[in-house]
């Protein structure tokens, strides 16, 4: 390995110290001379100027590209879901209601045939509707849970 002109330490020195400062500061004339005439100060400067390049932290994403992806990975849209919502909130319901009875009348169908009570069939029947509809709707919530964790990461990742 050659020893290094202590010349070229002090130049090499302030070229690092211009690279880490903040403010655009320009070369002065005697280091410019030196770089001129220095080839391995010339090579060292060039390093110290593409170093940056290479480390510098490139988003794939542009800002507008990464509140599309976060929007649409939350579930949000821009259209007027609210609205709409609410104009089908009562062929909704409605829908439930049938779907509910109609499930009550045939778990009422299938346990006629063991017990003949009528009053008591009825109520087993709508106990045993309800009982697999709370355990349909924990698993919903659990799967909903999920997803909205899911939704964090994803923010977390795609974070500014």
């Amino acid at each position: 390995m050659a020893k290094i002109d202590p010349e070229c330490r002090k130049i090499r020195a302030r070229l690092i110290e211009l690279a880490l400062s903040s403010a655009k500061s320009t070369l002065s004339s005697g280091i410019e001379v030196h770089l001129e005439n220095c080839e391995h100060c010339r090579h060292y400067a060039e390093g110290i100027r593409a170093a940056p390049l290479l480390f510098q932290r490139n988003s794939f994403y542009s800002p507008a590209l990464k509140r599309r992806t976060l929007t649409a990975v939350a579930g949000l849209s821009r259209t007027g879901d609210l609205k709409l919502g609410l104009l089908l909130s009562v062929p909704i319901a409605l829908s439930l209601l049938l779907s509910f009875f109609v499930q009550v009348y045939l778990v009422h169908l299938a346990l006629s045939k063991t017990i003949s009570t009528g009053p008591i069939l009825w109520a087993l029947s709508i106990a045993v509707v309800t009982t697999f509809g709370v355990a349909a709707g924990f698993v919903c919530l659990a799967v909903l849970a999920r997803k909205n964790t899911q939704r964090k990461k994803l923010q977390e990742v795609f974070r500014d």
